[in-house]
């Protein structure tokens, strides 16, 4: 089905979580193509504005509809936070049942976008949304931050932690040519 513009539900979905994440097509590509695992293609930021569009020009003038693969469309639910039943409502079953087997993947592997990491305080929604846009590797730093303790063998407070998760966000953001507001460098 295909709302009354004729582009395909998915391609709504997906337009607005980048828009929610303020990440502009070419970083949201980047970013999601790091997300996803080894040996993946990954996306283009040009095959990105395709399946947001819900076409794609074949020749001058001549456009034909298309959409996202069913792993690349779970994928892409999976790094911006999408659930599996926004997918079924979307009418792509098949890419929340895949959304739903990668969700299956370890915590200690990556950390899915959408859920709030453990110890990560209420009220810290901009750093949050940075964490969630993090490639895994850096999320994984980012938890072992957290995790560490204090002098007595309680967990670090977070105004001692903070900083330091910021700093590991930055320095990820800044490798891959990221500003804060989303943009590229």
């Amino acid at each position: 089905m295909t709302d009354r513009r004729g582009t395909p539900p998915e391609a709504e979905l997906l337009k607005h979580a980048r828009e929610r994440m303020h990440l502009s097509i070419p970083v949201a590509a980047k970013r999601a193509s790091a997300s996803m695992p080894p040996g993946a293609k990954g996306i283009s930021a040009g095959r990105l504005r395709q399946i947001e569009a819900g076409y794609q020009t074949v020749t001058k003038g001549v456009q034909v509809p298309t959409s996202a693969s069913h792993v690349n469309l779970a994928h892409l639910a999976k790094f911006y936070g999408i659930p599996p039943e926004d997918l079924e409502a979307a009418e792509r079953p098949e890419a929340a049942r895949i959304l739903r087997d990668i969700q299956g993947v370890p915590p200690q592997l990556s950390v899915l976008p959408g859920t709030r990491p453990e110890g990560f305080p209420d009220g810290e929604e901009e750093l949050l949304r940075r964490y969630i846009a993090a490639p895994p590797a850096v999320q994984r730093a980012v938890q072992a931050l957290m995790r560490q303790q204090d002098g007595h063998g309680g967990a670090a407070p977070w105004s001692q932690v903070r900083p330091d998760v910021d700093a590991v966000l930055r320095l990820s953001e800044e490798s891959q040519g990221i500003r804060r507001d989303g943009k590229e460098a």
